[in-house]
């Protein structure tokens, strides 16, 4: 299905990290070989995609996230990952 106009992208990748960090001390996992996710099938534009993934990254491994205080911090947040977002296919 097309993602064009998601942050699925971002979701997806903070999924992956939240698993790998959870096996930290039971099996850790050094490296981990991800594709641009949603740029195939998806229509995700690979620039798009690479900056999601690396919003997911900064938050989930060097703890930049912050939570958002309002519904209006929290779109503002989903129009920096993708500019379309409010915009439905």
């Amino acid at each position: 299905m097309r993602i064009r106009t998601t942050v699925n992208a971002y979701l997806a990748m903070k999924a992956i990290l939240s698993a790998a960090m959870s096996h930290a001390e039971s099996l850790p996992i050094e490296t981990i070989a991800i594709p641009g996710l949603g740029t195939g099938i998806g229509q995700l534009a690979p620039e798009l995609a690479a900056g999601q993934m690396a919003q997911a990254y900064r938050e989930m491994v060097l703890g930049e996230h912050r939570y958002p205080g309002s519904f209006a911090d929290a779109q503002k947040m989903h129009l920096s990952l993708n500019r379309s977002g409010m915009i439905y296919d």
